[in-house]
């Protein structure tokens, strides 16, 4: 559910720019979660006027005005949950239970899904220890306002005097009606009789923040850069959530320009990597890389529109010395939580990647063959304690020359796996089975038969549609397990 929270980044930028106001009264627009008004009440400076539409925001609007807080439970609301009536006493009874019910309500209609019924289950099981834990960090909120305005915020910068302060986080252009959609449930559990309002587009918004510039101190955050010929002088900060987040431009008549980012770990990665005219040869390995390393190829590889991870492990997939690739896993929590029902250890793969321009169009297939394989299977598992040792010791490996020489802060280039190295004739040609598919204009490997198909068939093709080396061998099938190239019969 979207809360209309205001991100922390942009609350440093907001903060700074309000303690230079020189007025006593602050109104603020679409006040959501009222994540601004927390930021400006401990200043003990201002009066605070907010504004919002929905049920959530009018009765925390009633509460921190230290009014009456007028819920009640819908027909609806009553015959779906007849046991909320008994937390529903007092204003704090009341404000509790809506805060909790605006999360729980996610869960409501979907009980025909296992994980939805469970969940809205195990909420009711433990609703009487959350609402207890709730109604304490309310009695504890020193947070007051001296009025709300339950109405559209047009109407509301429309009514507020000139000589204030306002400020505003709007919905962005695309999320409005969602955010309202967000608490349509809610307001079905509880009584509820909603103001005329509109919906912000990119010029109902733009009109908006310019009703806010008539006022005498002003700040709005918004998604959207607006135009440098009226707008450009009172940009006076960006911020992003996360390295390739969603830009937040904030204007405003007060301050100096600043910048809130997230600070990216990156190195400059020493490795050759592969490119355009080059074939891919025989020779694969798995490399450990650095997580600034990692962070470095990825944002030099990867859409910058998906959201970065942390990862757990990095390995770089290097081809004749070369690096054709990178993949990661990552071993921390999960929204699932399978630490809780899986007894073993578990990873998920993270991202996988190829390095780009190169003449191979499913190159892609190879990186994440080569995250499928046992080697990499291995090197993952030396990430959990009390792991038995299954690679040789660091210092025992061959560094390929192209690495040779590379900053030591930036790859961790022990352990390394060779694919298909030793008694692992069936690794060995599945690659190379990889490698000519890649080679061929016309084929890429079929992923939809699993890895164990894939690899049944690279034995075939390998060997030249045959099921063992000596072609004029007429084995069948089920005798067709390959040893050093040849079958059963042949090897003895």
């Amino acid at each position: 559910m979207f809360y209309g929270s205001v991100p922390a980044e942009a609350q440093a930028i907001m903060n700074k720019i309000v303690k230079m106001w020189d007025v006593s009264d602050i109104y603020i627009g679409c006040s959501g979660n009222f994540t601004l008004e927390k930021f400006i009440s401990p200043m003990g400076r201002f009066n605070l006027h907010s504004n919002d539409v929905t049920l959530y925001s009018l009765m925390l609007g009633q509460f921190f005005q230290g009014k009456t807080v007028e819920l009640s439970l819908s027909e609806s609301g009553a015959e779906m949950f007849p046991w909320l009536s008994q937390y529903m006493e007092t204003d704090l009874d009341r404000i509790a239970t809506m805060l909790l019910m605006s999360r729980i309500v996610a869960y409501v209609g979907k009980e025909d899904h296992p994980y939805y019924s469970m969940m809205l289950q195990e909420n009711i099981k433990q609703y009487p220890v959350m609402h207890e834990k709730t109604v304490k960090k309310l009695s504890d909120s020193k947070l007051r306002i001296s009025s709300y305005y339950n109405g559209d915020a047009v109407n509301f910068v429309k009514e507020a005097p000139d000589d204030v302060g306002f400020m505003s986080f709007p919905p962005f252009k695309k999320a409005g009606k969602a955010f309202v959609k967000d608490f349509a449930k809610l307001e079905q559990i509880f009584t509820f009789e909603p103001p005329e309002y509109g919906f912000f587009d990119a010029e109902s918004l733009v009109d908006y923040f310019r009703l806010i510039m008539q006022k005498k101190a002003w700040c709005f955050g918004t998604d959207m850069r607006l135009p440098a010929d009226e707008f450009g002088e009172y940009l006076k900060g960006m911020t992003k959530t996360t390295n390739r987040g969603i830009p937040i431009y904030l204007y405003a008549n007060y301050g100096r320009p600043q910048i809130v980012t997230p600070l990216q770990s990156t190195i400059s990665a020493n490795i050759k990597k592969f490119g355009k005219g080059m074939e891919i040869g025989d020779d694969i390995k798995l490399y450990e890389l650095s997580n600034d390393a990692f962070q470095t190829l990825r944002s030099q590889y990867m859409n910058i529109n998906i959201r970065p991870g942390s990862a757990t492990l990095a390995i770089g997939v290097m081809v004749d010395g070369y690096l054709i690739g990178v993949y990661a896993f990552s071993a921390g929590p999960t929204v699932a939580q399978w630490d809780k029902h899986i007894e073993t250890p578990t990873m998920y793969l993270l991202s996988d990647f190829p390095v780009a321009p190169v003449d191979y169009k499913h190159l892609a297939k190879l990186i994440l063959y080569a995250a499928l394989s046992k080697e990499s299977k291995r090197l993952a598992a030396l990430c959990f304690p009390g792991h038995d040792s299954v690679l040789q010791k660091p210092g025992e490996h061959e560094v390929p020359g192209a690495v040779q020489g590379a900053q030591p802060e930036a790859q961790r280039f022990a352990p390394e796996s060779r694919l298909g190295e030793g008694h692992r004739p069936r690794q060995r040609l599945l690659y190379a089975a990889l490698r000519d598919q890649l080679r061929r204009p016309s084929g890429p490997v079929d992923l939809a038969g699993g890895f164990a198909d894939v690899e049944k068939e690279a034995l075939t093709e390998t060997i030249g549609g045959h099921h063992c080396a000596d072609k004029s061998c007429s084995c069948r099938p089920q005798n067709a397990e390959a040893v050093g190239g040849q079958c059963p019969v042949h090897a003895a």
